[in-house]
């Protein structure tokens, strides 16, 4: 039976099997009952045949197919059993699985089949189980299998009840369920009793997911009443959209004055801003990075910020180890240039549903290069995600700042998977203001209270850092500068792009610190010149007077040896085949190199660096030798 609808078990094959199904009797004969014995086979369940017959063996595997998905278990085959026996789902505990989920998987089969057919029970709670919860709440609530949709949606919202101690019912089983897959109610028994222990719970539940019984407030209380904020918070990831908070983001610059002492009376006191980037296209496009003027006007109103980076990040292909190296720099920069305080939580989004199998080898690699070079730039690593990806982030890396995409409450990486517990920020829904601004609300779980003092910078620019470090005013990020000495050319070049860290001819002086045997085995591995001249090494040429002053970031040399022979014809004792030239090129991404407020005077280890090779291959080609 192919459903020429679309793949599957469809509508098409349901209605077909519906006039079919009441055939499939002991002693049947016909093809059919060798498919079905087939898929029995697949399913890891023997039907002890494979033949046209459908036998008592037969009977006898569809009886172990009920008993496995938790219904009655009297051997009479039905539509619903033919659906999930003809799809990929499990109804054995499978690795990883847990044995309190399948016995509620299987409780929902054995209650709601009319309302979400046969489902897995595997013991791996995902999105089917969750939407199975939600449709087993709206038929308590008394709606019909054809009123159900499994989306908790305004009809489910006006019906969902309010719960307490001393109530009983598949209601409180439900509750009981919906907060052990949040990881409360561990030990308890799932007895459908509202007891204390289940208050206690709830208890526990609001407080982690800031959920009082009221308006938002310093004196917020959380009973163990199981009400609508509860019970959607329970079941989906968005939670009850009506709640207050005190926490927004958005994707506009705020300079209005008026706007933002509304938006601050409002409730709100911390928002979260972008650090780069656009929004729109064409005519619509308009810039979404914070400004020092932002800053200035949100913080006089009693505003914090706390900073998020995404320039990208919507699709898998965005997230390597590169782009992360590249990120890292960037957000820096942009952070330390608006006056962001050691420390901060950047927020690096990944606006996407992933699923577990690209997480790893996509947002979790691109992750660890933004920490690899992050931190060592003085800020924190965080993640805009979904739960699932937030999930993977603090097992595999041990990331400890999120801020939880929620408001996707319909991306399977949300749907299934419990809040993860260090989360600073929950957004959870969308909407303009009065003031005619569009902002996601976000809960706060008091982790991370944003930034209110801002460092001034006292306006460096990363050409102004550029020329301080080289000793240099003609060269600026993305030019280049060409210095002659001698027959000898030097290449300057400043660029924003991060290099490729593959290189064998990058050399990365981080932290004050010269990596000379890095660079000694360059000279000597990469750039031998010939056997008649040597080789160049760097002994004897000790630190390069690395200033103090430079404090965070990496500054790095990419150096390139050529010849060309042109550049020796006033050379009269040699007449080498090529010249030796030196290209260094500078890898400036971020003004913050200068963590001080001011271009100071002091030494230019960039021009040292250029010097020392000159003065080595000046001294080594006239004398032949180092």
């Amino acid at each position: 039976m192919v459903d020429i609808q679309g793949e599957g078990f469809g509508n098409a094959t349901r209605k077909a099997v519906d006039g079919f199904v009441a055939n499939l009797k002991l002693n049947y004969k016909g093809n059919v009952a060798k498919l079905i014995q087939g898929a029995f086979w697949c399913k890891g369940i023997s039907p002890n045949d494979f033949s046209t017959v459908y036998s008592a063996d037969t009977i006898a595997a569809v009886k172990k197919l009920q008993s496995d998905a938790g219904i009655t278990a009297n051997g009479t085959m039905t539509t619903n059993l033919m659906a999930a026996l003809f799809d990929m789902s499990a109804f054995l505990l499978v690795q990883n699985g847990d044995a309190k989920i399948r016995a509620m998987q299987q409780w929902l089969n054995a209650n709601y089949e009319s309302y979400i057919g046969i489902r897995p029970c595997d013991g791996i709670y995902q999105r089917d189980t969750n939407e199975a919860l939600i449709y087993a709440l709206q038929a308590i609530e008394g709606m019909s299998p054809s009123e159900a949709n499994g989306y908790y949606g305004n009809q489910t919202i006006a019906l969902t009840p309010t719960v307490k101690v001393g109530e009983h019912g598949n209601i409180v089983k439900l509750i009981q369920y919906g907060l052990y897959v949040n990881n409360y109610y561990q030990s308890g028994a799932f007895d459908g009793y509202f007891s204390t222990t289940v208050a206690n719970e709830i208890v526990a539940f609001r407080k982690f997911m800031i959920l009082p019984d009221g308006a938002l407030s310093s004196a917020s209380t959380y009973s163990g009443v199981a009400d609508l904020r509860v019970i959607k918070g329970l079941l989906t990831s968005n939670g009850d959209t009506g709640r207050d908070s005190n926490t927004f983001d958005c994707a506009t610059q705020l300079t209005d004055t008026s706007m933002i002492q509304r938006l601050y009376q409002a409730g709100f006191s911390i928002v979260g801003r972008y650090l780069t980037g656009s929004v729109g296209t064409g005519s619509a496009k308009k810039a979404k990075n914070l400004t020092s003027d932002e800053i200035s006007k949100l913080t006089a109103a009693g505003f914090s910020i706390f900073p998020i980076y995404e320039d990208g990040g919507y699709e898998v292909s965005y997230f390597t180890e590169s782009q992360g190296t590249k990120d890292a720099y960037l957000a820096a920069y942009a952070a330390r240039a608006l006056g962001f305080p050691d420390g901060t939580v950047i927020y690096f989004a990944a606006d996407l549903d992933l699923q577990d199998g690209d997480i790893e080898g996509t947002v979790i690699a691109y992750l660890q290069a933004v920490r690899a070079s992050l931190t060592d730039l003085g800020y924190k690593t965080g993640l805009y995600g979904t739960r699932n990806v937030c999930l993977h982030a603090a097992e595999s890396m041990g990331i400890s700042n999120f801020f939880v995409a929620n408001m996707s409450y319909g991306w399977s990486g949300n749907l299934g998977f419990p809040m993860p517990k260090n989360w600073c920020f929950n957004q959870f829904v969308e909407y303009t203001t009065g003031s005619g601004v569009d902002i996601d609300q976000d809960a706060s779980s008091g982790r991370d209270s944003g930034t209110k003092k801002f460092k001034s910078t006292g306006g460096v620019t990363a050409d102004e850092a550029l020329k301080y470090i080289l000793g240099n005013t003609n060269l600026q990020i993305g030019g280049k500068y060409v210095q002659t000495i001698g027959p000898f050319k030097v290449t300057w070049l400043a660029t924003n792009e991060v290099a490729d860290k593959s290189s064998s001819n990058i050399v990365t002086i981080s932290n004050n610190e010269l990596p000379e045997a890095d660079l000694t085995a360059i000279l000597e591995t990469k750039y031998k010149l010939p056997d008649w001249i040597g080789h160049l090494t760097v002994d004897g040429i000790g630190k390069w007077g690395i200033s103090e002053k430079i404090k965070k970031g990496n500054f790095e040399l990419e150096i390139d040896v050529t010849f060309n022979k042109s550049d020796f014809d006033n050379w009269p004792t040699y007449d080498p085949a090529e010249s030796l030239e030196i290209t260094v090129r500078a890898m400036f991404v971020m003004a913050a190199i200068i963590a001080i407020g001011a271009v100071v005077a002091g030494s230019s280890p960039a021009t040292g660096v250029a010097a020392a090779f000159v003065a080595l291959a000046t001294n080594f080609l006239t004398n032949n030798k180092v």
